[in-house]
């Protein structure tokens, strides 16, 4: 028999047995779509997995099974369970699956958001340590002052009459403060399409983010072994380098004038750390994280709020003259004025829940073999957090896919907004997130009445990545003064 007839009948038995083991395993108890051979539900999930995974658990229940690829995998759409899971049994699912692309990216899961549960616990301390000995007031200032760069931004646009396209701004806004808070760096609003930081962090960034969603085939065949990293450093390799090439520069040059009784920047404060052996690559993991995840959440969140502004422009209103009744001829909204513009928050909380920007959260992996409020889990499971299914159910929401803020006014809905996700690993930057999205959102409503381009609705349909973003957008800008 020839090497080809070989071939030809291992892989027909490997999917026959992968059809079966995937459809037919009678230790399974939950329930699930039909799986394919080899690919499982791979490709199925379409274009807007968090949209699939909430018609699934509508068909087969809140908590239930599929196959990406060779990983058994659980969906949790359940507030409760999450909670269980998440939560109570934390440590039991504690740990991240050991996937190509974010081994690649991670340089071996040294990082905070891929590293597992002892490494993460070390770097989050780090980090941790590192934010509570920021001062407020310094936190505060770099807020105030990227904010003030980005409406005098705003403002040329509007004095000339051009199209604003929100874009890129509302990312060097967050990534200035990020820049600023952690390595002493800054980004000038003027740079242009061709700008050093544009080419070797945002785009670059972007481009990850759209790989890393999930669901490529590469990270979960386990018999493609080396052929995924190979193909992944294909894609990747490129950007990836551009993103830890800047990284390292900076930290070449905080290593050069660190003072450990006088740190600049939460950088300095990291390096003077105590690190186990692999420092610099912990240290860059850690930046990376930082400016990836510290970035894109709240930069997407804000392109989100532009799009909401323009389709409903009475909340805009509405939201306006709440925040002029307080701030008065100040010409500036603080954040002390948060607990005084309730709806203004409302608005903030209502986008994260209609449009939670990374809606699977990032997924978890079983330590061990377990039962979990009646459901069956094993070790090597992967887990995922349906965060958009949770924010659309109509058990918790009333007319969860109408944008109304005022559903905040008088519930926070504390049991099942979890935009952030939930538990001891949920974003370790999540209030600096919300700080820097009221203050942008604050002023610029205060500033600014927006309307789109063509005076028409934006279209809201999402593009899927490691987080969800609109497609790109211009707006008008008038001023309120």
């Amino acid at each position: 028999m020839g090497l080809i007839s070989i071939a030809i009948i291992t892989i027909v038995f490997l999917a026959i047995y992968s059809f079966y083991k995937k459809n037919f395993d009678p230790k399974e108890k939950l329930k699930g779509p039909l799986q394919l051979p080899i690919f499982g539900s791979l490709l199925s999930l379409g274009k807007l997995p968090h949209h699939t995974l909430m018609r699934w658990a509508n068909k087969y229940g809140k908590v239930f099974r599929l196959y990406m690829g060779d990983y058994r995998t659980v969906v949790v759409s359940d507030p409760v369970m999450i909670r269980e899971i998440w939560v109570k049994n934390f440590e039991i699912f504690s740990d991240r699956p050991h996937l190509p692309t974010f081994e690649y990216l991670s340089d071996g899961y040294h990082d905070l958001s891929s590293s597992d549960y002892t490494l993460w616990k070390h770097n989050r301390s780090i980090v941790g340590n590192a934010f509570s000995k920021m001062k407020l007031k310094n936190v505060g200032t770099h807020l105030d002052r990227q904010c003030k760069l980005l409406l005098k931004r705003m403002k040329e646009f509007q004095d000339s009459g051009e199209v604003f396209y929100p874009r890129n701004h509302l990312k060097k806004f967050s990534l200035n403060i990020i820049l600023s808070m952690v390595f002493s760096e800054e980004v000038s609003y003027d740079e242009g399409v061709s700008g050093r930081v544009l080419e070797q962090l945002i785009k670059p960034m972007d481009r990850i983010f759209e790989l890393s969603g999930t669901g490529n085939p590469l990270d979960f065949i386990k018999i493609l072994g080396p052929v995924s990293m190979f193909l992944i450093k294909l894609m990747v390799q490129k950007d990836y380098h551009l993103i830890k090439g800047y990284l390292s520069q900076l930290y070449e040059e905080h290593l050069k004038n660190v003072d450990p009784n006088n740190p600049r920047d939460l950088f300095d404060q990291i390096i003077t750390s105590e690190y186990p052996s692999a420092k610099e690559k912990n240290i860059l993991g850690i930046s990376s994280d930082m400016i990836s995840a510290g970035t894109d959440t709240s930069a997407t969140t804000l392109f989100w709020f532009f799009l909401y502004m323009c389709n409903n422009p009475h909340i805009q209103e509405k939201a306006y003259n709440e925040i002029k009744d307080i701030v008065g001829s100040d010409k500036e909204v603080l954040l002390s004025h948060r607990i005084s513009t309730p709806y203004t928050y409302a608005i903030i909380k209502e986008i994260l829940r209609i449009r939670p920007i990374g809606p699977l959260s990032i997924p978890r992996s079983c330590n061990e073999d377990c039962q979990i409020g009646g459901f069956e889990f094993y070790k090597g499971d992967q887990l995922i957090m349906n965060i958009f299914a949770v924010h659309h159910d109509e058990q918790y929401w009333t007319e969860p896919d109408r944008f109304i803020p005022e559903r905040f006014l008088s519930n926070n809905h504390a049991e099942y907004w979890i935009p952030f996700s939930i538990g001891p690993r949920n974003c370790v930057g999540l209030n600096l997130a919300l700080d820097e999205i009221y203050i942008a959102v604050a002023n610029i409503l205060f500033n600014y009445k927006i309307t789109s381009e063509s005076g028409n609705l934006i279209d809201d349909t999402e593009v899927f990545g490691l987080t969800t973003h609109p497609n790109d957008f211009g707006v008008k800008l008038e001023s309120r003064f």
